[in-house]
């Protein structure tokens, strides 16, 4: 009876833990999570908040405290992105955007753009195979989407992802100023980006 029993309890935490297991994701939810993941936008979204929320620290609109309660890291931002990326392309486009970012070719587009957002100045040159599959890419119709999009980040959807953050943060961190200049600019003249936690 012992050792019954003795059995029972392996079996009764498998059981918990298969009951626990997340359900699997959608191919077209995986699709999105990896073009946001391919194309940095976590990344780069993350860390515009951040560097909003370190000019709103040096320019005295938020405490140290509040600078802490605000940092972000990238993973914050992927569920929400890759929401947007469904809803803006279909799951063909999603699917031939990721072909294209998985390629050769695409690789080196996907190199340029990491380029840009750590350097907008930044110049590619690319080879003439690399420039026509580019082009080809970006007549495409999920190309003609994410450019004219700037890569997801102007549209409904980011605006609606930024506006919950914002006031989830603003009761989380006791915000009473944004974090951007009280004439709206951006931060940076050259990034225009929603502000997450304005």
């Amino acid at each position: 009876m012992k050792s019954l029993a003795c059995l029972g309890i392996p079996l009764f935490f498998t059981g918990l833990a298969l009951s626990a297991t997340p359900p699997a994701r959608a191919p077209v939810e995986i699709d999105s999570l990896a073009l946001v993941r391919l194309l940095h936008l976590d990344e780069m979204l993350s860390r515009i908040v951040n560097e909003d929320g370190q000019q709103a620290l040096a320019a005295g609109r938020i405490t140290k405290s509040q600078f802490a309660c605000l940092r972000t890291t990238p993973a914050e931002f992927t569920e929400g992105l890759a929401t947007v990326a469904r809803a803006e392309l279909t799951p063909g486009e999603l699917s031939s955007t990721l072909a294209y970012l998985r390629s050769e070719n695409g690789r080196k587009f996907e190199a340029m753009i990491d380029a840009s957002n750590a350097n907008p100045a930044t110049q590619s040159d690319f080879s003439s195979a690399e420039a026509e599959a580019f082009a080809s890419f970006r007549a495409s119709s999920a190309g003609k989407k994410l450019f004219a999009t700037s890569m997801l980040m102007k549209t409904d959807g980011m605006n609606d992802v930024a506006g919950e953050r914002a006031k989830r943060l603003k009761a989380k961190c006791q915000l009473t100023q944004p974090l951007q200049p009280p004439d709206g600019s951006p931060s940076k003249p050259e990034t225009a980006h929603p502000n997450p936690a304005h």
